[in-house]
């Protein structure tokens, strides 16, 4: 009898499906195509152009929900947004804002705080259409299905591009990214789309099969990525729903059994396993621990970010130019420490959330996640169909997996994995405001309809306006790195001025577009216009060794040693072994014949620098050390033999690296070796 009914109950969520509202064919099509909107004409190819798709659907979606409230076909009903959980996003919102009076790079803080904004916007449309019964959870869960099958299709594609004959595999799975941006991106996004996979199991006995289908898939591909963060937040997962379908054991336990989901676990886990173990050398990123020691050096800097900014933040979207701040001397990488490579974003969301906007965005970022367990505990206390638990024990357990991928990588980031957790989120909420019945407050006055129009109306504007400049940015940014890289100094000005706007300063590698125009300005010889642009990058990004490091060089053009000294040495106290510095400091030095300090600042530079200036500074700054030697020497005939030794090319250099394999100063081991000889 039971099953007859759960059976018929199926049946009629799939002929509701089938007649969808246009709400839930447009969350169809957006989350279609959503995937495909991909441009490899600007620098990040998925970021800017999708919150402009997210930007045009908000902005669609509010225009069907109003012009339905105003034919009183739905409710003008937004009374949910007095719940506690709307309070705490409004704050986090509002602490964005507050970030700005912090805020070193304005454009930066307007657009994570237009992207935060347009998003929480989204959340309140889904909310309001799952409370108007406009959408159903069956029609998300296909549109996500929909999505993941498109984002693991054009995976496997990739996968199935790779030529052991050209390069090593687990060098090649970076390139195993779909249209993500990222194979650990890729991998997160496929765990947050998890939970939908407990919504489709539901549906129908198709979607079940297509369902069971899909997963093991999903699993492989996960394991060949090695995303170990998310692998991990997959163990929580199992774990987390495992436990609390246990516990509620009693209420499905004559219904149905998880001994064939264990099962299948175990079986797919140790496949898995003894493959990988099988093929070591094709896994072998799942045993390095570089990234984390990088991650724990850049959780260290910013932690000091914190402790310098823990009211307010350094202000939203300027991490990226306080981070080395704190010194790069820490990383283990050199390309770290010579600038070569630079960080965007602290791979820990909640640090990047407090550095950015202090202790309140913090707070109420962490209070939303505390508040959605609370409704998701208190949901499935009151639980009694199969559905139900699973459903609940899923959406618990998928927060957990994301909070570790959050505390170790930076899914707030982008909009695809935000959206997915924001879908999540409406559910959790819609299901408590449904269950426990918040309409039978009368009390409770309903929203003024023109608060939410404000809303809508400055944060989709806000989202276009920013969103579109910055799209316009990256384009002309895409070519100005074309013209860097072919040395067309004059394009090279040319795009940095198109570049430059309001609401683009600065590109995704967290360098000032002013540096650009000012290397075009330098290498053409226009020395004068050349320190004008550094000194402007420089004023956005204080902390960029490459900033400093050519300011001063312009300082030092033109004539104003001591500034040039003191930007050299800003450089340093950044990153002690920055060659490029260290080389011109020395070489600074060497112009006004400070030799001795030319000389101390030289022996900092790695003696295996590849760099062609080491030799060719170093040789003329060893000759006025031993002129030094000869000076102070008394023993004539040691006189002679250091005077030889000088203008002996081969003898002198070999004397002095040397002395740098022995651990000797230079000056005690040519005068120890000429008076044993």
């Amino acid at each position: 009898m039971s099953k007859k009914i759960q059976k018929n109950k199926v049946v009629i969520e799939d002929n509701k499906v089938n007649n969808s509202t246009i709400f839930e064919k447009i969350y169809f099509y957006f989350f279609l195509i959503l995937p495909l909107i991909y441009s490899n004409k600007i620098v990040d190819p998925v970021l800017i152009p999708r919150q402009i798709l997210l930007t045009l659907f908000v902005f669609l979606i509010g225009i069907l929900i109003f012009y339905q409230i105003s034919i009183k076909k739905i409710s003008n009903d937004f009374r949910y947004l007095k719940s506690g959980l709307f309070y705490i996003i409004l704050l986090f919102n509002f602490a964005y804002f507050i970030s700005f009076f912090q805020s070193n790079l304005i454009s930066e803080s307007l657009y994570s705080f237009s992207k935060i904004f347009v998003e929480s916007l989204f959340l309140i449309f889904t909310c309001f259409l799952i409370i108007q019964k406009q959408l159903s959870l069956a029609s998300l869960a296909k549109s996500i299905f929909s999505l993941v099958i498109i984002v693991v299709l054009i995976a496997i594609y990739q996968l199935l591009q790779f030529d052991s004959s050209v390069a090593n595999f687990s060098d090649y799975i970076y390139e195993i990214n779909s249209t993500i941006g990222h194979k650990n991106l890729l991998s997160s996004l496929l765990f947050i789309a998890f939970p939908f996979f407990f919504i489709t199991l539901f549906i129908s006995k198709k979607w079940k099969v297509l369902t069971f289908i899909v997963i093991p898939i999903i699993m492989c591909l996960l394991w060949i990525l090695q995303t170990r963060t998310v692998l991990l937040a997959f163990i929580i997962f199992v774990f987390v729903f495992l436990v609390l379908i246990f516990l509620k054991r009693n209420q499905i336990a004559n219904k149905f059994s998880i001994k064939p989901i264990i099962l299948f676990s175990t079986i797919l886990i140790a496949t898995l396993s003894i493959f990988t173990l099988l093929n070591k050398d094709k896994f072998s990123r799942l045993f390095n621990t570089d990234s984390i020691v990088e991650r724990i050096s850049m959780w260290e800097n910013t932690n000091q970010i914190i402790k310098k900014n823990f009211i307010f933040g350094v202000g939203a979207g300027n991490w990226q130019i306080h981070f080395s701040e704190n010194g790069l001397d820490k990383f283990p990488d050199p390309a770290v420490r010579n600038g070569i490579t630079t960080f965007q974003r602290p791979h820990n969301d909640f640090l990047w959330v407090f550095s950015e906007t202090g202790i309140i965005g913090f707070l109420a970022y962490i209070a939303i996640f505390c508040v959605l367990i609370y409704y998701l505990f208190r949901l499935l206390k009151n639980s009694e169909t199969i559905k139900n638990i699973w459903l609940y024990s899923a959406l618990l357990a998928s927060i957990g997996g994301y909070l570790f991928i959050a505390l170790t990588d930076f899914p707030l980031e982008r909009i695809e994995h935000q959206l997915l957790l924001f879908l999540l989120f409406s559910i959790i909420f819609s299901e408590y405001y449904l269950k426990f019945n918040y309409l039978k407050f009368n009390k409770l006055p309903l929203f003024k309809l023109k608060y939410i129009i404000v809303l809508y109306i400055i944060s989709t504007s806000m989202s276009f306006v920013v969103s579109s400049n910055r799209y316009q940015g990256e384009l002309h940014n895409h070519l100005l790195y074309e013209a860097h890289k072919s040395l067309n100094w004059n394009a090279m000005i040319e795009e940095a001025d198109k570049t430059q706007n309001d609401f683009y300063e600065i590109d995704p590698t967290s360098v000032p577009i002013y540096w650009y125009k000012a290397v075009g300005e330098f290498s053409l010889g226009n020395d004068l216009q050349a320190k004008l642009d550094f000194e402007k990058a420089y004023k956005i990004a204080p902390y960029n060794i490459h900033v400093l490091n050519n300011l001063a060089t312009c300082y030092a053009n033109l004539g104003q040693t001591k500034k040039a000294i003191e930007y050299f040495n800003k450089a340093l106290s950044i990153s002690s072994n920055f060659e490029e510095s260290i080389l011109n400091l020395s070489g600074l030095y060497y112009n006004i014949h400070d030799f001795n300090n030319a000389y101390l600042t030289i022996l900092k530079c790695n003696v295996n620098s590849t760099d062609p200036k080491y030799i060719k500074f170093l040789y003329p700054i060893l000759i006025e050390k031993v002129n030094n030697l000869i000076s102070n020497e008394k023993n004539s005939f040691i006189k002679i033999k250091l005077n030889k030794i000088k203008f002996n090319y081969d003898n002198l250099m070999k004397l002095f690296f040397e002395s740098k394999k022995n651990n000797t100063i230079f000056d005690k081991y040519i005068l120890h070796i000429n008076k044993h000889e």
